[in-house]
């Protein structure tokens, strides 16, 4: 492909298109731009991985309150069956 010209025959650019930021023909942006926008996607990981890790502290409380709530339970219900087993002897003894 052969540069723009101009009257004197010499190029009228260096062969890099000129940028203001925004996106251009060939679909590049400036440095500074994509390092924002990677800096932004990094930003947005980061967000999303601290909100990951809340929802799996939060589900980790949950699961240890559930296994202390069960263990509670089964303690209960060994004193239950334990009750009424010792009942069940009185009962045999006449007492």
């Amino acid at each position: 492909m052969s540069e723009p010209t101009n009257t004197n025959g010499k190029a009228t650019s260096n062969g890099h298109a000129q940028t203001n930021g925004q996106a251009g023909a060939n679909g590049h942006t400036r440095k500074t731009s994509s390092r924002k926008a990677v800096l932004q996607d990094l930003a947005a990981l980061i967000a999303q991985a601290e909100g990951l890790r809340t929802a799996a502290h939060n589900q980790m409380q949950q699961a240890n309150g559930l296994v202390k709530a069960l263990k509670t339970h089964r303690r209960q219900n060994r004193v239950i069956e334990t009750t009424l087993a010792n009942i069940r002897q009185l009962k045999g003894l006449g007492v």
